[in-house]
Parts: structure tokens; C-alpha cells; sequence
């Protein structure tokens, strides 16, 4: 009888070390999907911020009739708007060898473009290009009334400002 106890110990035994296990390896898949849900909000903050922004500028340019002034915006950093850079933000990079670690913001000075490494690159899917970041660049729009490609005061009609997506991009769920 003795043995039996044993070996029904020794079941419970496995029987609870598995179910640990398994208890343990739900836990951490819920907090690598809550750290993903937490990137992915973050990223969406700081870039509805700069829509605020550029709203509340292109509404001041109007207001003041000075639209035409936007156009020095195009291609610039937009963190430059903002009265509170995101704590993320790492700066303007013109040597992208030593950019910053994943989960940080800066612009590539060389390409205008703002940039977001992921830090969750596997939860983020990129539908061109192989890396692992979201891209935006501030585009100064205007209806171009004499179809040359490039702003004349007195001819075209400035519009305002937008960011865009450079790069077209979801996250895994």
C-alpha cells in the first residue's frame, strides 16, 4: 500500500508542476500582449498628438491668412510642434549606424522622415519593406492649379498640412 501512496504522490506531483507551468505560460503570453497593447496605444497617442498639432497650426495660418507659410513646414520634424516631446523621443539622426534601440521615436534628418521602431516586432506587420517601423513624413498640401509640381504663391492654393504614413502597417492580434 505504501508504494501506491507513492506513486499516487508522485502523479500529484507531475500533475501540479504541469499545471504551474501551464498557469505560468498563459500569465506571461497576457503580458506580452498587454506590453504589445501598450506599444501600440503609445504609438497612436504621439501620432494623434501631431495631428492636434498640425490642426491647431494650419487653423492659426488660416486665420492669420498666411497659409501660404505651411509650405515651410513640408518634410520638416514634426516633434517640433509639439509642446511636450514624447519621453521616447531620441532626436534627429543623420547617421542612422548608431539609431536608436527599438521603442523610441527620432527622425532621420537625411530621409524627413519621422520614424518609430517597434520594440514588439513580432506582433507588427509591415506590408512593404522588411524593417520593423512605422514611417511618417509632414506633407504641405496645396491644389496645384497650374500642374508644375511644386507651390507657387501666387498661383496655387494652399491647403494645409497632413502626416502621412509612409509605410502601410498593422498589429497582430
Amino acid at each position: 500500500m505504501e508504494m501506491t501512496e507513492k506513486r499516487t504522490s508522485y502523479l500529484e506531483l507531475i500533475i501540479a508542476i504541469t499545471l504551474v507551468f501551464i498557469f505560468i505560460a498563459v500569465a506571461l503570453k497576457m503580458l506580452v500582449r498587454f506590453a504589445v497593447d501598450a506599444e501600440q496605444l503609445a504609438v497612436a497617442e504621439v501620432v494623434q498628438n501631431l495631428e492636434k498639432a498640425l490642426t491647431n497650426l494650419t487653423a492659426e495660418h488660416l486665420l492669420a491668412n498666411e497659409m501660404a507659410v505651411l509650405s515651410r513646414w513640408d518634410s520638416a520634424n514634426p516633434i517640433k510642434l509639439l509642446s511636450f516631446k514624447p519621453e521616447n523621443y531620441a532626436g534627429e539622426f543623420t547617421n542612422l549606424e548608431n539609431k536608436p534601440a527599438p521603442g523610441n521615436w527620432y527622425f532621420d534628418s537625411n530621409r524627413k522622415r519621422l520614424i518609430y521602431g517597434v520594440k514588439h516586432q513580432d506582433y507588427f506587420l509591415v506590408q512593404h519593406g522588411v524593417n520593423a517601423q512605422a514611417e511618417y513624413q509632414l506633407k504641405f498640401i496645396y491644389a496645384d492649379n497650374n500642374g508644375n509640381r511644386q507651390f507657387d504663391i501666387k498661383v496655387d492654393e494652399a491647403q494645409g498640412l497632413s502626416l502621412v504614413s509612409l509605410n502601410s502597417y498593422e498589429w497582430d492580434k
